[in-house]
């Protein structure tokens, strides 16, 4: 069918999000389909990278006897702790084709921080 249940309504507009750490940045993708870029809100509050957006759903079937309208609307708010707080101008962000792409570049200090412990067998 061509409707969405409330259930399958709700689960699609919660993004599925994939986060990739490498060594000097983080990777977000999040799949925000139907979502428009103008109701995309993405922020970063300290260590914490926010994404918001909300997405609507319209349904409307005509007949001879009858005019059938939905109207869906809904919003998702998603939180991913960074581990850090990123500098100013270390967060590109890209939309296209309901994809959501970000690149935090990690600060000199973390990058410098980070060291391999060496794992010995018993």
């Amino acid at each position: 069918p061509d409707t969405l249940t409330d259930g399958e309504f709700q689960a699609s507009i919660l993004p599925a999000i994939d986060v990739v750490e490498t060594e000097n940045t983080i990777e977000v993708s999040a799949e925000v389909p139907g979502v428009k870029e103008d109701d995309l809100d993405v922020s970063l509050h300290g260590e914490v990278l926010t994404l918001k957006g909300e997405k609507s759903a319209d349904h409307e079937e005509k007949a001879e006897n009858y005019h059938h309208v939905e109207r869906r609307y809904g919003s998702f708010r998603r939180r991913i702790p960074l581990g850090f707080a990123p500098d100013d101008d270390a967060v590109e962000a890209h939309f296209s084709d309901g994809i959501l792409k970000l690149r935090i570049q990690k600060p000199a200090s973390v990058r410098a921080g980070i060291r391999k412990i060496d794992i010995t067998k018993s």
